[in-house]
């Protein structure tokens, strides 16, 4: 019976019509073959086995983890060659999926020195493999793992280059072997060594003895202050928010720094002490032994910063032997980094994960040792951007792989799939039809298990709102700025606090000077302003192309805030490539088209007040914001912008939808369409040049207040931290203290 309900499951992923509807029917398919005993026949294996050679990548894919899973992970005899033989597949995708399928399997000794060649290599496919080696050495008590610290510890010996060596010495600390420890002594002490090994083999026992800390001491006993860690891995966050927009760091650092600020002072609840764990620091190619605490100017803040260089832009990059050439190759450095953070802290209550990333897995696999309690974010990150893909012929199930290759999407699909319903809660950003596009884009209904989850509105520090409005109405109208709170017809209802210091330069007279570059005739026209990170999931050479390629670049001059220009990621290097080739850098300012890099967050929400405003001189009034991503989950910077009373142009996909009055505060529309872009910006021109303007901003002013500020978000929060804090020990999770084993039975897990 369970083959056939295997054989059932496979055929309905086969058929499914789209790509998502197959990401939960994979973990079926890997449910029903656990169940699938080795006494049940062969037609089954033999089923899978064939699926293997499918033109149909996702099919393939969810074969590969279903062979592992087969008989709850011991398989057979035909199997088992099976899922080794894909050590040697042409397919990189394949033996990705391999690797990371080998995690739910029982040990294979014959794979050892394959994965051991993984880990050398590092990237996704190492990572992978430093977790199936973890996840088999913590089996050695059921006297079912091979021997892998030997192995491990010659590895380490006799590889040709530092970075190899360090990998193996980073996977060796991860072994809860008693005999990983006095290797890892033996390795620090051998003066044969470089002192980059030896280094490494010292952060692996400082790492031990913090993990020991950690299952014993990282859940502190009442009463003392709720305690909660938050971390984005992406980029820097820093309290003065001056790198906002620069690489991978965009809305979400203004968010956490401002959320953090506002759980520290919230009431209602009573106040929470918050550690944000970060990407930063040094400069030394591998994340740092101690990472950096420091307070905020709110003392129950503090800011954890991990150091490393994955993707140092230009000149700073180290050379390609000394760094890592993917932040995958980070897990092992940032399970220690994140573990150092939490000890200096003096341990967290609950944590508070966000992103699909190497960052989020790192988090997750610490959190489950003493069961801390997670609460997720769930965000449809990348299942919208598979979808759109899919919808606009970009990818197909028999291109998924190669794309995959690059992108994880598979990987990142489930890791969110499965945070989503093993967290100890949920929470959801608002959607027009929450349950429908849960069920739709995660494949998870919500409404099965509504304790489990809830929607939360993300939010802005209000009184920042006031305050950059009120400036830039000042000097519009040519007073002299002045340092009051708010403007007097409309004072600030929530404590103001400061976030985003500004530069020694005022920033209506940087942007001044910044409007300067462009040719006097065009000084009079209305400025379009567009901030985030410079990604092409941003669409920022997108927006650029729809502007220079239409009537509006007549109408209008184009401001685009955001990204490193100096020294620009491979992210930012792209973008300004596509940005460049459309308009020459030595034309832009003559045509109309301003880069001005990133900027800190307060300049930002002037130059934005100014957009509505105009400055008298240099550009007019009734001026547009226009968010150009493919989608946006929420879209914080439509929220400030709302706020400082712009007219907003945003996608249809995603969050805005939920908050925009079309028509009267904003308009939605196919952002992946240039044409359709140009057309609506063009539209909301007209519309902040009629006599209602004024009505529609003081509308969208009122919205942002009533719904979405930072303080109502902490509220929120908090009372889910209070309520998941004292939860019992989840089973899974206990299992997973003493096996590592899947918590459930998907193919994620075996992310």
């Amino acid at each position: 019976m369970s083959e056939v309900q295997m054989l059932r499951s496979l055929s309905a992923l086969r058929n499914a019509p789209r790509i998502l509807q197959a990401f939960p029917l994979a973990d079926e398919l890997a449910r029903a073959a656990s169940a699938v005993r080795e006494d049940e026949g062969d037609e089954g294996v033999r089923q899978l086995i064939a699926a293997l050679s499918d033109p149909d990548h996702v099919t393939v894919i969810a074969a590969v983890y279903a062979l592992a899973c087969l008989d709850k992970g011991n398989g057979t005899e035909e199997s088992r060659r099976a899922l080794g033989r894909l050590r040697t597949d042409d397919r990189a995708f394949v033996r990705d999926h391999a690797v990371a399928a080998m995690r739910a399997s029982a040990p294979m000794p014959t794979s050892v020195p394959w994965l051991l060649d993984c880990v050398g290599e590092g990237g996704f496919r190492g990572m992978q493999a430093q977790r199936v080696l973890e996840a088999w050495a913590n089996r050695a008590a059921r006297g079912s793992a091979p021997e892998l610290v030997a192995p491990l510890t010659d590895a380490a010996v006799r590889s040709p280059g530092p970075v190899r060596a360090r990998r193996y010495i980073e996977t060796l600390g991860l072994l809860r072997d008693h005999r990983a420890e006095a290797a890892l002594t033996d390795l620090a002490h051998d003066a044969s060594l470089s002192d980059d090994s030896r280094h490494t083999a010292q952060e692996a026992l400082a790492y031990r003895e913090d993990l020991a800390w950690l299952t014993s001491e990282g859940r502190r006993p009442s009463p003392h202050a709720l305690t909660v860690a938050q971390s984005f891995m992406q980029g820097e966050i820093d309290p003065e928010l001056r790198n906002s927009g620069s690489g991978s760091t965009g809305g979400i650092s203004t968010l956490l720094v401002g959320l953090g600020d506002a759980l520290c002072t919230t009431t209602t609840n009573g106040s929470v002490q918050v550690l944000t764990i970060s990407r930063g620091g040094g400069a030394n190619g591998r994340v740092q032994e101690t990472p950096t605490l420091r307070a905020s100017r709110n003392p129950g803040h503090r800011f954890a910063h991990i150091a490393f260089e994955t993707d140092l832009p230009g000149e700073a990059a180290p050379s390609q032997e000394t760094r890592r050439s993917d932040p995958w190759s980070e897990y092992a450095a940032l399970r220690r980094g994140i573990l150092r953070s939490l000890r200096q802290a003096g341990g967290v209550d609950v944590m508070h994960l966000r992103m699909a990333d190497v960052g989020t897995l790192a988090a997750w696999d610490l959190a489950a040792l003493p069961q801390l309690p997670v609460v997720f974010t769930a965000a449809p990150d990348p299942h919208a951007l598979i979808e759109a893909m899919e919808l606009s012929g970009d990818i197909t199930r028999e291109s998924f792989g190669d794309r995959d290759a690059r992108e994880r999407l598979w990987a990142r699909g489930q890791l969110v799939r499965q945070l989503a319903q093993d967290a100890a809660h949920t929470v959801l950003l608002p959607r027009a039809d929450v349950s429908g596009d849960a069920l739709r884009l995660l494949g998870i209904d919500i409404d099965q298990d509504p304790e489990q989850f809830s929607v939360v509105a993300e939010g802005i520090d209000l009184a920042a709102s006031d305050r950059a409005g009120d400036r830039a109405w000042r000097h519009r109208a040519g007073e002299v700025a002045k340092e009051e709170k708010g403007s007097p017809a409309d004072p600030p209802t929530v404590e103001p606090t400061v976030h985003g210091a500004v530069d020694e330069d005022d920033p209506i007279e940087v942007l001044r000077e910044l409007l300067g570059e462009l040719p006097e005739e065009r000084r009079g026209l209305p400025l379009i302003v567009t901030v985030g990170r410079m990604h092409r999931v941003k669409g920022m050479a997108t927006l650029v192309q729809s502007w220079a390629r239409s009537e509006l670049r007549d109408r209008c001059n184009l401001l685009v805030v955001g990204g490193n220009l100096k020294l620009p990621s491979g992210d930012e290097a792209e973008q300004l490539q596509q940005i460049d080739l459309e308009i020459p850098r030595p034309l832009q300012a003559g045509a109309g088209l301003l880069l001005s890099g990133h900027r800190p967050n307060a300049v930002v929400a002037e130059w934005v007040a100014a957009v509505r405003f105009g400055l008298a001189g240099y550009a007019a009034s009734g001026g547009v914001y226009v968010c150009a991503s493919v989608k946006e989950e929420f879209g914080l910077a439509i929220i400030e912008a709302l706020a400082a009373g712009a007219f907003v142009v945003a996608p249809v996909r995603g969050g805005p939808s939920t908050y925009l009055d079309q028509g009267r505060t904003g308009l939605l529309c196919d952002t992946t369409d240039q044409a359709s872009l140009a057309r609506t910006i063009g539209e909301a021109l007209d519309l902040v040049g009629s006599p209602q303007a004024d009505e529609r901003a003081d509308e969208a002013r009122q919205m942002v207040r009533e719904r979405f500020s930072v303080h109502k978000m902490a509220e929120a929060l908090s009372a889910i931290y209070r309520r998941v804090q004292n939860l019992p020990p989840n089973v899974d999770c206990a299992e997973l203290e003493g096996s590592t084993l899947p918590r459930t039975t998907s193919t994620e897990r075996a992310l």
